[in-house]
C-alpha cells in the first residue's frame, strides 16, 4: 500500500484566513485520503496568555477553516500545533481532521522546555493514537521529539507515521536530525517534520531512502549523489530547493511505501527488543487509541 502525504509551507506571514484562502489553489495536487501539514506561523500576539479571548477565537477559526479544507479535498489534515486553552489551562496541542471533517486526533505536548514552563503551560498526560485506512497516525509535539519514551510508546502501538511540528528560529539542520529523525531511526515509521523556520523534511527508515539518508526526496526528484550520505545539511538543503513554490507556499509531496515499511520491520525486527513495562514508569498516565482499521 502506498499512501500520498504533503507538506504545505505558508512562505507569508498573514491572517489565518488568508492563509486558507491561498492554500485553496494549491489543493489540487492533493490526492484522495491523502496525509497533509500546513505549516504556518502563527500571531506573536497569542503568545500573551492574558488574553484568552483572542486565543479562543483563533483556534475556533483554525478548527472551522481545517475541517473545510479536510472535507473538502477528502484528506487527512492537521494545521499543526496551537495553543489550546482548556478552562484555566493551557496546552500546546496538535490536531488531525479526517475525510469528513471532523476532529479524529489530538495530542497535547508532554515534555515542557523552560520557556514553556514560565508561561505556565500544562504538560499532557496521554500519547493518543489514531487508527485509519492508511495506516496508525500519531503526533509527536515540540520538545517531545527529544525524549526517546514518546517514540518507543508509539511504536510499541504499531505507529506508521507521525506528523511533527516545530519552530525553530533558524534552519539548523542538525538539531532537526537530532529530533524527529533520530526518532523514526529508532522506531522504525515513516514522519512528516513540518518546521516553522527549518527544512519541511519527510522522514523514513535509513535502509528504505536514497543512500541510506533516512530523508525521503519529493515526488519525481532523483538522487544521484552519494555526497548527500555524507553531508546531511547539503542534502537537507538540496531537497529543499526542489519543492515546488506555489502562491506563496512550499509543497513537498511524496508518497510513503508501506511494503517498504514492512519489509524493514521483518529484517529488523527492534520492536521485539522494546520492553513495555520500562514505559510504565515515564510519568505519561494512559494510551488512548482511536479508529479501526
Amino acid at each position: 500500500m502506498n499512501t500520498g502525504v504533503a507538506i504545505i509551507k505558508s512562505l507569508v506571514y498573514e491572517n489565518i484566513e488568508n492563509i486558507f484562502e491561498r492554500v485553496k489553489d494549491v489543493s489540487r495536487n492533493i490526492i484522495e485520503n491523502s496525509l497533509v501539514l500546513l505549516v504556518f506561523q502563527k500571531p506573536d500576539n497569542l503568545r500573551n496568555l492574558s488574553d484568552d479571548t483572542e486565543i479562543k477565537d483563533f483556534n475556533k477559526k483554525i478548527r472551522e477553516l481545517s475541517s473545510n479544507f479536510a472535507r473538502r479535498n477528502s484528506c487527512y489534515f492537521s494545521p499543526g500545533t496551537y495553543l489550546e486553552v482548556d478552562g484555566d489551562k493551557y496546552y500546546k496541542t496538535a490536531i488531525l481532521f479526517d475525510p469528513g471533517g471532523q476532529i479524529c486526533l489530538k495530542q497535547r505536548q508532554i515534555f515542557l522546555d523552560n520557556n514553556d514552563k514560565q508561561r505556565h503551560i500544562q504538560r499532557g498526560q496521554e500519547i493518543n493514537i489514531y487508527r485509519s485506512e492508511i495506516g496508525n497516525i500519531g503526533f509527536i509535539t515540540g520538545a517531545d521529539c527529544w525524549y526517546p519514551e514518546v517514540g518507543r510508546f508509539l511504536a510499541l502501538e504499531g505507529v506508521d507515521i507521525v506528523i511533527y511540528t516545530n519552530n525553530l528560529k533558524d534552519n539548523n539542520c542538525w538539531k532537526q536530525i537530532s529530533g524527529i529523525w533520530s526518532q523514526v531511526q529508532q522506531n522504525q515509521f515513516f514522519a512528516l517534520e513540518g518546521s516553522v523556520g527549518g527544512y519541511s523534511l519527510i522522514h523514513a527508515p535509513c535502509e528504505v531512502t536514497p543512500y541510506r539518508t533516512g530523508l525521503i526526496p519529493p515526488q519525481g526528484v532523483k538522487v544521484s549523489s552519494k555526497e548527500y550520505a555524507l553531508n546531511p545539511p547539503l542534502y537537507i538543503k538540496f531537497l529543499n530547493k526542489q519543492l515546488s513554490e506555489i502562491k506563496g507556499f512550499d509543497i513537498y509531496i511524496t508518497s510513503l511505501n508501506y511494503s517498504d515499511l514492512e519489509e524493514i520491520r521483518y529484517k529488523y525486527p527492534l520492536r521485539k527488543e522494546l520492553n513495555p513495562g520500562l514505559y510504565q514508569l515515564s510519568g505519561i498516565d494512559k494510551l488512548s487509541l482511536k479508529g479501526d482499521r
